[in-house]
């Protein structure tokens, strides 16, 4: 998570909130790559969903934080309103995103890349792996 320290992220649509204080308990973070106008997003949104309301309700610590790939403010606002409004956002004009991004080497949407607190990436392949074992990808994320 070194790329969050120091940084900003927003939860509720609109409220900053430190990252270093927002992950501070956090044992894992998603980084959610998605768009407003993919359908495998919406898709994939549901599946995501009940991983993390398992996560919830077993009290594993861990963060969503979606990184917008929408072509416009516009359309990343509609998105996090309807979408993701409990989950942390990188704001649209963030530099924060592009580097992510880049640093990942994210190449398509959706893409869930998950990390452990210090850093380490735990799989560059979360979509594929909930799409295949589902909520029980947590015991595969906490090995």
């Amino acid at each position: 998570m070194d790329f969050l320290r120091g940084k900003t992220i927003v939860q509720k649509v609109t409220e900053p909130v430190p990252a270093d204080i927002a992950l501070k308990k956090k044992n894992l973070v998603l980084y959610y790559f998605t768009s407003g106008d993919c359908d495998a997003c919406r898709a994939f949104d549901v599946k995501l969903r009940e991983v993390y309301c398992e996560a919830t309700f077993r009290r594993f610590e861990l963060a969503v934080i979606v990184v917008s790939c929408d072509d416009s403010k516009e359309n990343f606002l509609t998105n996090i309103r309807t979408h993701y409004s409990d989950w942390y956002v990188i704001q649209f004009d963030d530099e924060l995103g592009k580097l992510l991004t880049y640093n990942y080497g994210v190449t398509h949407v959706p893409t869930l890349i998950v990390v452990r607190r210090n850093g380490a990436v735990v799989t560059r392949e979360g979509k594929q792996e909930v799409d295949a074992i589902g909520i029980n990808v947590l015991v595969t994320w906490s090995e």
